[in-house]
């Protein structure tokens, strides 16, 4: 737990503190102050109670009225029982802060990440890609018992465990999908896939929706409630088995260039107007980026009516503009240096 929950927590007891404290140097200043070797001045009843409570007992100032006396001897029991107390207090806090981790009951403080709500094979898959390309990811899993597994898949620095269920809101909160940029609903559910992203929509009308679905007749209606993409695992696997048939290679291509673990990947980089691609042609530009980067461009998407339109393989005479999305493919080292040539991190 961070050190402000731990004082925020605590707030009550600093309050007690503050009050006996005072309390017990105005006491000792009104008991003390005619003795020979009493407070001089308040400052100096207060450094007595002080060094009371601190248990350090410097002698400079010892009561000799039984008053005194009496707001000592209080002082020093006060002591020992407020250092018990707030050591068992912070302890308390500490393993409250750990046991809310463990069992995936803490809100994250992510921003600009991407949630993956369900604990499907797609999520699994999806998870490992997205800590690969150092992506901050939250994960919503309803399996409680699945929380301690998915943790050991990162570091509390790039990965944040949910437990519940994604149609609750309060999940989704917890989840930090107010400040997330992409939310991935892959959960085995079609209909409850469509449930989440309505809920996620009325809780980010903002973020990217990307849905996983078996039955293709759902897609419409997703794309009615506002899903930025649709993706459909059967369509896509039996496609690959297809080409494998009669094209082998073309299937491990695609199914190399789709996952950055293979050493091999493609990437996207939003085009702004202070990169070096911006107002040049598809020509020039793709000679540049091969000799600096040794990186091929694939496709270019360009916005159309409110919408992204891809063109793969584009033509040398289409001009890159600010606000266009460039494809890129390379291995991991030079798309990096293709990252640092246009100035830009991969994706959105």
């Amino acid at each position: 737990m961070e050190i402000p929950g731990i004082i925020k927590e605590l707030r009550n007891s600093f309050l007690l503190f503050g009050i006996v404290y005072f309390g017990a140097s105005i006491l000792f200043f009104y008991f003390e102050k005619d003795e020979g070797n009493g407070p001089k001045n308040f400052s100096d009843a207060l450094w007595y109670s002080w060094v009371t409570i601190s248990t350090v007992g410097y002698g400079d100032y010892v009561p000799v009225t039984t008053g005194g006396r009496i707001v000592g001897v209080g002082l020093i029991i006060f002591t020992l029982f407020f250092l018990f107390i707030m050591l068992t207090k912070i302890s308390n806090t500490v393993m409250e802060a750990n046991l809310m981790v463990a069992f995936g009951m803490k809100a994250t403080k992510f921003k600009g990440h991407t949630i993956v709500c369900g604990w499907s094979p797609i999520g699994r898959v999806a998870l490992t890609e997205l800590l690969f390309a150092e992506k901050k990811v939250a994960v919503i899993t309803e399996d409680q018992e699945e929380v301690s597994n998915i943790r050991m898949k990162g570091n509390r620095k790039d990965l944040a465990v949910i437990y519940g269920d994604p149609t609750n809101d309060e999940v989704l909160l917890r989840a930090g999908t107010k400040r997330a940029r992409t939310v991935i609903i892959c959960t085995d559910d079609d209909t409850k896939n469509l449930i989440v992203s309505l809920h996620v929509k009325k809780v980010n009308p903002k973020c990217r929706i990307i849905v996983s679905i078996k039955r293709e007749e759902l897609r419409k209606t997703l794309e009615v409630a506002g899903v930025t993409y649709i993706l459909s695992p059967f369509q896509m696997s039996g496609r690959l088995v297809a080409s494998a048939a009669f094209e082998p290679e073309v299937a491990k291509f695609v199914e190399d260039v789709s996952t950055a673990t293979r050493g091999y990947d493609l990437q996207q980089f939003n085009i702004n107007a202070n990169t070096p691609a911006a107002g040049k042609f598809i020509g020039t530009f793709t000679d540049e980026l091969k000799k600096k980067t040794n990186t091929t461009l694939v496709a270019i998407s360009k916005p159309k009516k409110g919408r992204m339109g891809l063109i793969p393989n584009p033509d040398d005479k289409i001009k890159i503009n600010a606000g266009d999305i460039l494809v890129i493919l390379g291995t991991n080292d030079q798309l990096e240096n293709a990252s640092k040539y246009l100035g830009l991190r991969q994706g959105i």
